[in-house]
């Protein structure tokens, strides 16, 4: 400091300088902190948001007749738009159980175009939701084919041979194939994750690349796309053997 006349102190440049630089230095280590903390605020509440259409969902498989799980209504492929029942979907059916609106997208998912603009190749169907269903457990008929040499699932969720390892719910990609669609799937089994359309379907990076998955032993926990599938040494015409399947009901792990 410098002292003036009268008694008043003032600070040299340098002195100024120096307290800025201390400034800039501890916006920069705090900035990054508050960052992650808001981040990983959001991923808590999209774990919520999965775990509650998890556990509605064995609610509703409870009530039904046969257990089924919830159903998806969007199609793979586009050529299939005319068999779409949205009326069939689980954002449909749980509404009885919960307000599925307030739950239905992850604080993290803004950047989709598809909320106010459509797909091309799908012209008048937008995002809706931020999550979507294990098709491979919603729709088991239609999806047995997939599964060589495997039993096919009968459709009772409430019987899953191993509930806490079978994906009932994950985050869908903002701008992929499922990008207006209510449903997840591990379409090119027998293709490794990180090339095969899967890694197109799931928002494999959201939240620092570990997004929300949900289990229908009602538990949800944060994965990276490897840990849900990675196909090993399948080959996709029922030869070899998968290093980790958790979308298969009968072989999840």
């Amino acid at each position: 400091m410098i002292q003036r006349r009268g008694g008043f102190r003032g600070f040299t440049l340098i002195e100024l300088l120096v307290v800025i630089s201390i400034i800039g230095l501890l916006m920069s280590i705090l900035l990054p902190t508050l960052s992650h903390a808001r981040d990983r605020g959001r991923a808590t509440i999209c774990a919520s948001n999965i775990h509650q259409l998890a556990t509605t969902s064995l609610q509703f498989a409870d009530d039904d007749s046969q257990h089924r799980s919830p159903g998806s209504s969007m199609p793979v492929i586009p050529a299939q738009l005319g068999v779409v029942n949205p009326a069939g979907s689980w954002r449909h059916t749980l509404d009885h159980y919960l307000n599925v609106e307030q739950i239905a997208t992850c604080p993290s998912d803004r950047d989709s175009p598809h909320w106010s603009i459509e797909r091309p190749d799908m012209p008048g169907h937008f995002r809706k939701t931020s999550y979507g269903i294990n098709a491979h457990v919603s729709n088991p008929a239609t999806n047995a084919g997939l599964w060589p040499p495997t039993p096919m699932f009968d459709g009772n969720v409430l019987a899953l041979p191993r509930p806490s390892k079978t994906l009932a719910f994950g985050e869908t990609s903002e701008t992929g194939l499922t990008a207006i669609g209510d449903f997840i799937s591990a379409a090119g089994f027998g293709t490794p994750a990180q090339y095969g359309a899967y890694a197109w379907i799931i928002a494999a990076d959201r939240h620092d690349q570990r997004p929300q998955y949900s289990f229908w032993d009602g538990h949800a926990e944060p994965a990276a796309l490897e840990d849900v599938y990675d196909s090993g040494t399948y080959t996709g015409s029922g030869t070899g053997e998968w290093t980790r399947n958790k979308f298969h009901p009968m072989i999840a792990r």
